[in-house]
């Protein structure tokens, strides 16, 4: 679902007059931590015919989450990380917490949507992956409105030393 969030976030930026080159000028700390959370998840899609991983799926999605949160907490100042982190929580929970022993509060957190079997990646959307979806999109039609006047490049290696002056 993380696709379809910032697929829409795309698309509503760009019909609300937002400019992709905004995109460059992003500055998302820890990103290393989110790449390798992705890449984790990724893995575990494909990873069907590998016993190993097929044992241990669960620990693994669960690091990955836990890598996720780590980031998207120090980078909650970002627009629409908040609901991330949110999704990501509650995705964490029911994780944790065996579904059918969920306190009658919790409950509305096994909430499922049965997806089409034409939506490739997934059969079923969790009330976690909805906010998920929402963040992306908040935060990629937010970074595509926002002013960026008199702003550079992002740019992986920063020099800090000036020199004698």
């Amino acid at each position: 679902m993380l696709m379809v969030g910032t697929i829409i976030g795309f698309i509503l930026g760009k019909i609300r007059g937002g400019k992709l080159r905004n995109l460059k000028f992003l500055h998302i700390r820890l990103w290393p931590l989110l790449i390798l959370s992705l890449l984790m998840q990724v893995v575990l899609i494909f990873s069907d015919k590998v016993p190993l991983l097929i044992k241990y799926s669960t620990y693994v999605y669960s690091f990955s989450l836990i890598l996720a949160v780590i980031a998207l907490v120090v980078n909650i100042d970002k627009k629409g990380f908040w609901a991330i982190l949110i999704g990501v929580i509650l995705n964490l929970i029911l994780i944790f917490i065996d579904p059918a022993k969920l306190p009658a509060f919790l409950s509305v957190l096994n909430f499922r949507i049965v997806i089409p079997k034409y939506y490739i990646l997934s059969d079923e959307l969790g009330i976690g992956d909805m906010f998920v979806s929402l963040g992306m999109l908040l935060f990629i039609h937010g970074e595509m409105l926002r002013s960026r006047f008199g702003q550079r490049p992002t740019t992986m290696i920063k020099f800090q030393y000036k020199g004698k002056q």
